[in-house]
Order: C-alpha cells, then sequence, then structure tokens
C-alpha cells in the first residue's frame, strides 16, 4: 500500500511540474505587460495559480513532517528532553 501511496504522489508531483512548466510557457507568449495583467486577472487563471501554490505549499509541509518523523525515529532522545515537559508523539504519527 504505501508503494501505491508513493507511486500516486509521483504521479501527482510529476504532472504539477509539467503543469508548471506549461503555464510559464504561457506567460512567456504573452509579451505585453497589459495582456499579462489580463491574463492574471482572469478569474480561471487566478483559481490556477492558486491551485499550484496551494500544492507546492502542501508539498513542502508534508516533506517537513517526514523529515521531523525521521529526526524522532533516528534519535528517540529528543522526546525526554525535558522531566516537566510532556513527551510530543506528533513525530511519530503517520503522515
Amino acid at each position: 500500500m504505501d508503494f501505491f501511496i508513493l507511486a500516486c504522489e509521483c504521479l501527482f508531483a510529476l504532472f504539477i511540474v509539467y503543469y508548471i512548466i506549461e503555464e510559464i510557457l504561457e506567460v512567456m507568449l504573452i509579451r505585453p505587460y497589459a495582456l499579462l495583467y489580463a491574463y492574471l486577472h482572469n478569474f480561471f487563471h487566478s483559481c490556477l495559480i492558486a491551485v499550484l501554490l496551494g500544492k507546492q505549499i502542501t508539498t513542502l509541509f508534508v516533506q517537513y513532517r517526514r523529515t521531523d518523523a525521521v529526526l524522532v525515529e533516528n534519535n528517540p532522545d529528543v522526546l525526554f528532553n525535558s522531566v516537566t515537559q510532556f513527551i510530543s508523539v506528533r513525530g511519530l504519527l503517520p503522515a
């Protein structure tokens, strides 16, 4: 099951990279700034840019969670920093 999820994530990442390149080429074809403003002023193009930015933020967040979990797996003493603090198990949860 994990390999299936990994394959889906890789496929999704490749699709997003392809789509980002496609949009960059589309914006580069529109040279005059007035037309570029019209491109960005269009509602659907704005939604597309928002989706692409949201995907990038989500990818960064998932990678942050995974690296945090790997740090806790490799060094479990991080959980026991102080006697007065509660033990944080958030890094042990699956992403």
